[in-house]
C-alpha cells in the first residue's frame, strides 16, 4: 500500500502513465463493469472511479503491459462496480430480486416496460395481482426483510417451502410483467 494516498496525479511520468493506461485499457475495464452493472452510464461511472483509485499505485505501473499491471486494474475495476452495485441493491430495496434475474438481455423488451413505470406504480400493479398467499410471502421477504426462518415459522412451513415459494412468485411477477407488455402493445396499435 502507498505511503501516503494522493488524490492528483503531481509528476508528469505519472501523467504519462495514467494516459497510458486509459489509452490501452479503458474499454476493456468498461467492458468488465458493464458485464457486473448491466447498465452503460454506470459503467462508465465505475472506470472512472477505478482510475481514481489508480493514482496512489502509479508508481507500481512500470510497464502497462505488464501482468501484475493488468491484474491490478481488473482488481480495480471490479471493485469499483461492485461498489456500485452494492449501492445500488440498498438505494433499490424495493426491488425484489436482482436486476440480472429480472433481466436476461439488456435488448429484452421487459427492460422497455419497467422504464416506462415508475417502481412504485409498477409495485403497486403487479402485488395488487397476485394471489393472497404470493402476496403475504413477498410483502415478508422483500418489504419487511424478515429472515426465510422467521417466514417459514408464522406460515407453518419449512425454508425449503419458503424458498419455493417465493420463486413461485417471483415467476408470477414476470408472468404479470410480460402480459401488462402485451397488452400496452395492443394498446399501441390498436
Amino acid at each position: 500500500m502507498p505511503e501516503k494516498r494522493k488524490k492528483t496525479i503531481d509528476a508528469a511520468a505519472d501523467r504519462q502513465t495514467m494516459t497510458e493506461l486509459y489509452e490501452t485499457y479503458e474499454q476493456k475495464m468498461f467492458g468488465i463493469a458493464n458485464a457486473i452493472l448491466h447498465n452503460d452510464w454506470q459503467a462508465e461511472d465505475a472506470v472512472h472511479e477505478a482510475f481514481v483509485r489508480m493514482v496512489p499505485y502509479l508508481s507500481r505501473c512500470k510497464d502497462v503491459n505488464d501482468e501484475k499491471t493488468k491484474i491490478l486494474i481488473v482488481r480495480v475495476i471490479k471493485s469499483a462496480a461492485i461498489d456500485i452495485y452494492r449501492k445500488n441493491k440498498r438505494e433499490n430495496t424495493y426491488i425484489l430480486d436482482s436486476e440480472e434475474d429480472w433481466i436476461e438481455d439488456k435488448h429484452n423488451p421487459v427492460e422497455v416496460y419497467l422504464a416506462t413505470l415508475s417502481a412504485g406504480e409498477m409495485l403497486k400493479k403487479i402485488i395488487g395481482q397476485l394471489s393472497s398467499d404470493d402476496r403475504k410471502i413477498i410483502e415478508m421477504r422483500c418489504y419487511d426483510g424478515m429472515p426465510v426462518s422467521d417466514i417459514g415459522e408464522i406460515l407453518g412451513i419449512s425454508t425449503d417451502n419458503v424458498y419455493k415459494r417465493l420463486s413461485r412468485a417471483r415467476k408470477r411477477v414476470k408472468e404479470i410483467i410480460a402480459e401488462g407488455e402485451d397488452e400496452d402493445v395492443k394498446q399501441k396499435l390498436g
